[in-house]
């Protein structure tokens, strides 16, 4: 996990497929949840797996209830053809917002 930019209400964090052993992305992310309302994560070349979501949805969890009464989302970029099929499957793309590429993210914020 790599924190590419930071704004003011958003984020950016290029996520890695080896991630960080020993800590839930949850864990690692703790500290940036409360301070921006917008998380935008570039998923180049991650292929999700049963693992990956439950991380996700732990992180979506966490991440609204800190901001519950704002405006707040979480925005997967650069999604390939085979996690965008899951998230369409299980539904999850009714939470996570899917856009094309970070340009096309941080345009719609």
């Amino acid at each position: 996990m790599n924190v590419l930019h930071m704004e003011k209400k958003y984020v950016i964090i290029k996520l890695s497929i080896n991630g960080e052993y020993g800590s839930s992305l949850l864990e690692q992310l703790s500290g940036l949840l409360s301070i921006y309302p917008k998380i935008i994560f570039d998923m180049e070349g991650i292929n999700f797996n049963s693992m990956h979501l439950g991380e996700m949805i732990n992180l979506y969890n966490a991440f609204k209830e800190i901001w519950k009464n704002e405006d707040s989302e979480v925005i997967l970029v650069n999604v390939t053809d085979f996690s965008k099929e899951v998230f369409l499957r299980t539904k999850l793309n009714q939470i996570f917002h899917l856009h094309n590429s970070i340009s096309d993210a941080t345009q719609s914020i």
